[in-house]
């Protein structure tokens, strides 16, 4: 799996999943104790899983909604149809969105990077490709290194170009001459990324 720290979910489609509010206990424990120790219970409330002590492994696909229109409003925050209320938050739908063990997971990562949140991915290339679609649009100059994956070359020099997102590349070491190469280049008034690997 490979994370990225993001620090809006709303920039991949995603609204915020449950939270809970922890208990004073619990604060207090987590101002004490060092990220590693933490890394052990954080997210994790026994009480959302029959009690269990440590997470379980959730392995199914779709969830359960008391009401037709409690899962109406889980679709609309999930594809962004409609804003959240106040206090209201968006549940689990389908496994490919969210699920119980891939939010605690993220929770993980963003306590452990110091982060307000983190997003994973099943591949390098699905966190790539959600990467450059979220924030690159035509028009946009896109500033690589070179050389890099050769799934992530196929999709810059391939699908990128053909929706109208310029590039530049460069090589990891000439930073000096990156500055002068990105102000000559025709686009740099859209300069919306520079990506390394």
């Amino acid at each position: 799996m490979l994370f990225v720290k993001v620090d809006e979910y709303q920039s991949f489609g995603i609204n915020a999943l449950p939270t809970f509010e922890l208990s004073s206990n619990r604060k207090a424990m987590e101002d004490q104790f060092h990220t590693e120790s933490l890394m052990m219970s954080h997210g994790y409330h026994p009480q959302t899983a029959e009690g269990s002590v440590k997470p379980p492994l959730y392995q199914t696909s779709t969830y359960e909604f008391k009401t037709a229109e409690e899962g109406k409003a889980h679709f609309e925050l999930a594809t962004g149809a409609r804003e959240a209320k106040p206090g209201e938050q968006m549940g689990h739908i389908y496994a490919r969105l969210s699920n119980p063990t891939t939010h605690l997971l993220e929770q993980r990562i963003a306590l452990l990077d110091k982060c307000d949140q983190s997003a994973a991915f099943a591949s390098g290339m699905a966190a790539i490709s959600t990467l450059f679609l979220a924030f690159l649009k035509p028009g946009d100059l896109l500033v690589h290194s070179i050389p890099v994956y050769g799934g992530t070359d196929h999709f810059i020099h391939h699908y990128l170009l053909s929706i109208g997102v310029n590039t530049l590349a460069f090589v990891p070491g000439e930073e000096e001459q990156l500055e002068t190469k990105i102000l000559a280049s025709p686009h740099v008034s859209k300069l919306r990324m520079i990506f390394t690997e």
